[in-house]
């Protein structure tokens, strides 16, 4: 049996099942084509499919699928229903290739659901691929992209894909990385098909399987306000987005656009995660990376400290000068010299990126 049951803050008065059309909470759109091109794409890539990826089990049930030739990752869980993935990448093409692989690996090509955890279009291109599945993903999906903004974004992710492709180049990063850019700014170019999340939710949504529960939960507004944490607590596990925690940032990045943070809400979800002993163990960070519930704890921390301090002072009518020094990491905040992105990547990488955090959570209303 597999459920969705909503949860906002007023909960609603009955779970919504896969199949029936619920109210306005979801937008549903389906396509009569979509089972061919499925059935197509699948076909055209299952040939070699997994030949060409490594597989790594991370629990008993998920696996990361990785291309090996140009690291491209993608992750999917297996369960005794059938076969949910996380996010769809940034193409149709690419999207088939990994679901030929996952399809191969796990011996069954019933998929079931997938998963945006990101809204953020080289994450969820590949939507067309799985449309025999029940997708699912933030409302914000359905507010933002609208066809104008769709145009403009894919016209800025072509243009970020091939300049890191060239500075690739020019800093002889090697094939691997000047592939993955390459690709994607190729297959950006060729077309994008855009496709909604059928079932959106604003808060949390439950997906019950046999066996086997995702709980996703609204991480708030962060550098995207769409991000999803996945908590499966069969597993012992939370899966989060690389744009919320990753091994060279300190916390979800900041970015000029986006303004607005949703920081205490990322402090009460993560401590609610870290606090759930009995289901979490570990953590899945940027698909591939298993952390310990201390490592994220250490960032946590970082985030936690950092926006007390900034609001404290700023409510005294401190400026931003005065705060960035009262956050020096030479001062009070020598503590992040321990984080093991500041030992992995040093000073010159760390202290502009903890600069542009103060600045970010001083302009906060």
């Amino acid at each position: 049996m597999r459920t969705l049951i909503v949860t906002t803050r007023t909960p609603p008065a009955r779970s919504e099942r896969r199949g029936v059309r619920g109210s306005g909470r979801y937008r549903v759109c389906r396509d009569i084509h979509h089972g061919l091109l499925v059935a197509l794409l699948a076909t055209a890539a299952s040939a070699s499919a997994e030949d060409d990826f490594d597989v790594t089990q991370l629990t008993e049930r998920i696996s990361v699928f990785v291309d090996t030739e140009d690291g491209t990752d993608q992750l999917a869980i297996g369960t005794e229903d059938g076969i949910v993935v996380i996010d769809s990448l940034w193409s149709n093409a690419t999207a088939a290739r990994f679901r030929g692989a996952i399809a191969k690996h796990y011996g069954s090509d019933r998929f079931l659901y997938t998963v945006n955890s990101v809204d953020r279009l080289d994450h969820f291109g590949g939507n067309a691929t799985y449309a025999d599945t029940t997708i699912v993903g933030h409302a914000n999906f359905g507010r933002k992209f609208s066809e104008g903004y769709v145009d403009s974004e894919r016209a800025r992710l072509i243009e970020m894909w091939r300049w890191k492709e060239n500075h690739a180049r020019e800093e002889n990063q090697g094939s691997r990385w000047i592939n993955t850019c390459k690709r994607r700014a190729d297959e950006l170019e060729q077309s994008y098909s855009l496709r909604l999340p059928d079932v959106m939710y604003s808060d949390r949504l439950s997906i019950r399987l046999d066996g086997t529960t995702l709980e996703l939960r609204s991480f708030g507004k962060a550098g995207y306000d769409g991000m999803t944490l996945i908590v499966v607590p069969e597993e012992h596990v939370a899966i989060i987005p690389g744009f919320i925690f990753h091994s060279q940032h300190l916390a979800p990045h900041p970015n000029e656009a986006f303004a607005e943070l949703d920081v205490p809400r990322w402090i009460a979800l993560m401590e609610e995660v870290l606090d759930e002993s009995d289901q979490i163990e570990q953590l899945i960070v940027d698909t591939r990376e298993l952390w310990t519930k201390e490592r994220v704890g250490t960032h946590l921390h970082y985030i936690k400290t950092l926006w007390e301090t900034v609001r404290a002072a700023k409510a005294e009518g401190a400026t931003l000068e005065q705060v960035q020094e009262l956050c020096s990491l030479d001062g009070a905040f020598a503590f992040v010299k321990k984080i093991q992105v500041y030992l992995d990547h040093g000073d010159d990488w760390v202290r502009p990126q903890h600069l542009a955090h103060v600045k970010g959570f001083y302009r906060q209303k």
